[in-house]
């Protein structure tokens, strides 16, 4: 009888400490668990908070607006010989606006300026570099 009792006390023993580390090990688990948790809603909320808001995002279409406005302006200042701007996606949602085509009048001539007679331009010829000759080796 004192074998069975030895043995009793050790398998309970035995299962105790098994119980008892597997609780542990459950509980870590669980504490890390939630410490990832409240990580990833802390991360979340600050990603939300530096998420442009509707009107923010309103604003930078107007700003994108008055800026193709200014370009194109500069461009019809700058001459014909620019190409327009492209469209915003907030222009082209505007329907276009007819004007009636620019006739462009006939330039006078400038008048003729005294200016220093210009050398003539010299003829450079490029001068071919010699080939080099390459060798192989064999290894």
């Amino acid at each position: 009888m004192a074998k069975s009792k030895k043995l009793e006390s050790t398998l309970t023993s035995f299962l105790s400490d098994a119980i008892d580390d597997t609780k542990k090990v459950i509980d870590d688990i669980i504490k890390s668990a939630g410490s990832v948790e409240s990580k990833a809603r802390k991360a979340a909320g600050d990603l939300r908070d530096k998420l442009p808001t509707d009107a923010d995002i309103k604003r930078l279409r107007k700003r994108l607006e008055d800026l193709s406005k200014q370009i194109d302006k500069l461009v019809s200042l700058k001459g014909e010989g620019a190409k327009p701007a492209k469209k915003t996606a907030a222009a082209a949602k505007a329907p276009a606006k007819k004007t009636p085509a620019k006739k462009t009048a006939a330039k006078k001539a400038p008048a003729k300026k005294a200016t220093a007679k210009k050398a003539p331009a010299k003829k450079t010829t490029a001068k071919k570099a010699p080939a080099k000759k390459t060798t192989s080796s064999t290894s």
